[in-house]
This record gives structure tokens, sequence and C-alpha cells, in this order.
């Protein structure tokens, strides 16, 4: 196999994320800087302390990353050199949406059980599973054939580790809760979001009024929330994630 320095790049993804700022939002955008074009494409690292790979059938593995960072760094391509972080929940949630029903290619590096020996493997990558208590990340994976590569003797299990998955659509995800001017959780309320590439998607949020959504192929969306005897509340927001709190006013309060 070849050497490889160990490296991670979750990758060009084209997850159009421009402007990290929100409106009417308590929490902090992770990335603020120009908005570009939807043409804009991204790189993404992750790193992880150690790994294992274990075969469930011919060709096919579990590949579980431990020690995995919460947050990814994101980097766009030439010219627009934007960077920001993403959180490694995030991309795990909206993964089905990023890649969509076509798997993504990956490049797995990892540092062999002799010290100081680096490997490289290219692999498919389907159905994450992030638990971020632990700082695991299990993947399901089938070798894709590379020359130089001996699949039998793939170690079961291997030190520090980077990996590169190639490019996908882009996803917003946003998060929050609605409640009343008392302060209180509004269960029941519909949350719609809208981007400019793909039909709206919608949520209702729960008995303590939260709510969470991914909106396919954006990079900003309008948020409508609606709900009956309540003033209708309309939010842009703008970013790779978001957390967009809400109060909303009762009917006649805007009567006068």
């Amino acid at each position: 196999m070849k050497e490889a320095f160990v490296y991670v790049l979750l990758g060009l993804v084209a997850f159009g994320f421009g402007v990290g700022a929100i409106l009417a939002t308590s929490g902090t955008p992770e990335h603020i800087g120009s908005a570009h074009s939807s043409e804009e494409r991204y790189l993404y690292s992750q790193s992880a302390a150690a790994g294992t790979l274990a075969e469930t059938t011919a060709g096919s593995y579990s590949l579980t990353l431990s020690g995995v960072s919460t947050t990814m760094i994101a980097f766009s391509d030439r010219p627009f050199r934007d960077a920001f972080n993403i959180s490694t929940s995030n991309f795990v949630s909206t993964f089905d949406t990023v890649f969509g029903p076509d798997a993504p290619n990956a490049e797995l590096s990892f540092e062999a059980s002799q010290a100081g020996v680096r490997d490289s493997i290219v692999i498919v990558l389907e159905d994450p599973t992030y638990d971020e208590e632990a700082g695991t990340l299990t993947y399901g994976v089938t070798t894709v054939p590379t020359p130089g590569v001996d699949e039998a003797q793939l170690p079961a299990t291997f030190g520090p580790a980077h990996l590169f998955i190639d490019d996908g659509s882009p996803s917003l995800q946003v998060l929050g809760t609605v409640t009343d001017e008392a302060g209180d959780p509004l269960p029941g309320v519909t949350v719609t979001g809208k981007s400019p590439y793909y039909p709206a998607v919608s949520a209702v949020t729960r008995d303590d009024g939260s709510y969470r959504m991914a909106i396919p192929k954006a990079k900003e969306a309008m948020l409508t929330f609606t709900m009956t005897s309540m003033q209708t509340v309309k939010m842009q927001v703008d970013g790779s994630e978001s957390d967009l709190d809400v109060v909303m006013k009762v009917e006649t309060d805007l009567e006068t």
C-alpha cells in the first residue's frame, strides 16, 4: 500500500454554506463570511484517534472510528476561500440528504499497527451512526479495488486516521424552540422551510416547543412559523446549521 500522511478531508460536498449569520436567533453561527453562488464547493476534514475494520460479508465491512472530534473543518474551493466549522452530528444527521441514493466514495488513510507505517484504502460509505458521548462514528463500507491494496491484509485495528469523502449536495440544518410571550412552549406549531433550490419541507414543534429540520440543497432558507390564533412569523436563516428560537404573539395582540 502506498504511504500517505494521516489526514481526513470530509469532502468535496457541494454544501453551499455562505453567510454564517442568522436573524433573530439565540445561537452563535459557526461560519461568518461572504455569500457566494450555489456553485461554491467544500472540502471537509475530520480526524480520529483510532479505528477498527470488521468484515461483515466478502468485501463489506463495519468501519468504526473512535476519538472523533465533535466538529470538522470545512473550507471552500478557490476562488472563494471560506473556512468554518460544521458539527459532526450535523454531517451525520443530514448524510442521506447530502448524498442522496448514490453513496459517496471515500479514501481512508490510517496508521497501521507498526509505528510510523501509514496506508490508505478507497471505500464506499453508507449508514453512518454517531455516538457523540462515546466519540465514535460507524459506517457500513464496501471496498473499491485499488492497485497495490491487498484486502486480505487490511488491519482489523489501526491508529490515527483521516477520511476523505467526495462531493454531495448542500443541506441546512435548523433547530430551536418556539414559545409564547410568557415564555411557555408552543407545541403544534408548523415550521416550514423553503430554499430557492428545493421544495419546501416542514416540521411540527414537540410538547416542549422544540423543532429540528434539515433543508436540502440550501445554504439559506426562509422559515415560516404558523399556528391557529397566533401571528405568523417569518425568519431568514443562513449558514450550515443554526439555532433559531422564536417567540409568537397571539393574533389579537396585533389589533389596534
